[in-house]
């Protein structure tokens, strides 16, 4: 039962269903990364950021190649959004989907590290 409602909701990827994996990765990479730019405190910058280099290094070994361009844009987007795209459907759907994702990858990313 719990391989069918991880595999439903890898399903249930938002905006960009059909990209490859590491595409999606790479979003999740991207969107920690601008994430981390406005955090307040040191601590939790570090925390966030670090989430972003396993997520971009995930996404490298999935494509089998360096991933840094793609991540650079997506995180670009997401800035593009502001500070106010943490409360939009959007973020909230992609960051479920990365979280379900790190879990079908057993990718460990603890933001209370």
């Amino acid at each position: 039962m719990r391989y069918l409602i991880v595999a439903l909701s890898l399903c249930a990827a938002p905006a960009q269903a059909g990209q490859p994996i590491y595409e999606s990765m790479a979003e999740c990479a991207g969107i920690f990364q601008a994430a981390s730019e406005i955090m307040q405190t040191e601590e939790k910058r570090d925390r966030v950021y670090r989430a972003h280099l396993k997520w971009a290094e995930a996404s490298a070994a999935e494509a089998g190649h360096d991933m840094t361009p793609l991540i650079t844009q997506k995180a670009e987007v997401w800035r593009s959004k502001g500070v106010t795209a943490v409360f939009t459907e959007d973020f909230l759907d992609w960051t479920k989907y990365c979280a379900s994702l790190a879990k079908h990858k057993k990718l460990v990313i603890d933001l209370y590290q």
